[in-house]
């Protein structure tokens, strides 16, 4: 499954609600952009958080829009490059924190593949403690004019405690 891109761009970071200040605590925490990829989201609006991943020719990029309280990132994506190019996000949607659905690692795992781990709440989990976590599998095809990430297989399975 391919998920919907703005062409072959990053795609703008949302728009933060109306009278929504950014803590400056949380803004002090960005990471200077690094590299093309970096500058590429950060054109884009994203606010680069965390560490980037890199190898094989692919870069796997935190953006975010929004922190909670506790400088967690809200309105955020994961988003991946292939030899400089954008070639995907790894959700159809951003992403906040401590939610169902949530990417908590990514793992680069060869020349075009790399895998992803998602939270799963049950309705009566606890914020810190999601019942399920979900693996997805990515592969990144090259068979067309222009690299795509393709998500290949998911895999879900409990965490062992709520």
């Amino acid at each position: 499954m391919r998920w919907p891109t703005t062409g072959f761009e990053v795609p703008r970071a949302p728009a933060l609600p109306e009278g929504t200040v950014l803590d400056a605590r949380c803004v002090e925490q960005q990471r200077p952009p690094e590299t093309n990829e970096d500058r590429g989201a950060v054109a884009a609006g994203w606010m680069l958080i965390g560490d980037y991943r890199g190898g094989w020719g692919i870069k796997t990029i935190l953006g975010a829009s929004n922190f909670d309280g506790m400088c967690r990132p809200l309105g955020y994506q994961i988003f991946v490059f292939a030899d400089e190019l954008f070639v995907g996000a790894v959700a159809p949607t951003t992403m906040d924190s401590r939610t169902d659905g949530a990417a908590v690692q990514t793992v680069l795992q060869g020349p075009d593949r790399l895998s992803v781990v998602f939270v799963r709440y049950a309705d009566v989990d606890p914020l810190c403690c999601p019942s399920w976590t979900s693996a997805a599998a990515y592969q990144i095809d090259r068979s067309g004019a222009r690299p795509a990430l393709v998500l290949t297989s998911v895999f879900t399975s409990p965490t062992g405690g709520s």
